[in-house]
């Protein structure tokens, strides 16, 4: 008898061909992902670190805030010995829909695992499919590993 081995849910979303929809779903997804780790997210403001013992700090940093639309930071700080600045990584710019309960990637930098053109370039919904897949990952990540910005 033959076995097959399941690919994590994962790997056969970062194979198919996405439309409009299912990026909407991705993006729905994402900003229930990020309302867990920040659950206060919508009246937050400025800074923010988590930290996890053995982890890097997770940082947000809520950019520009509108009545609807927020635009976020967020990322991994690793301290380099040696070196003024922390290593960002990767740095994500996130816009976050309220009114309609999503989360859109706009940037993503300094990461190795996504080749990212330009997520406006052709073809624009897979890139912006890929970004938005990559985000969710890592935020699914790290809230199974419990990371939480609280407000102070």
């Amino acid at each position: 008898m033959k076995t097959t081995v399941r690919q994590p849910a994962w790997q056969r979303l970062s194979r198919i061909r996405p439309t409009a929809g299912m990026l909407g779903a991705l993006c729905d997804e994402n900003y229930g992902l990020l309302l867990r780790l920040a659950p206060q997210l919508l009246s937050m403001r400025g800074d923010y670190c988590a930290r996890l013992p053995g982890q890097p700090p997770l940082l947000l940093q809520v950019e520009r805030s509108g009545p609807f639309t927020r635009d976020l930071r967020l990322n991994y700080r690793f301290d380099m010995p040696h070196h003024e600045a922390a290593l960002l990584d990767p740095e994500v710019l996130l816009r976050l829909y309220a009114d309609t309960g999503q989360v859109e990637v706009l940037e993503v930098r300094r990461q190795h695992c996504l080749p990212l053109d330009g997520l406006y370039h052709s073809p624009g919904l897979q890139q912006k499919w890929r970004a938005n897949l990559f985000v969710g990952r890592w935020l699914s990540y790290c809230v199974s590993k419990e990371y939480n910005f609280t407000t102070p």
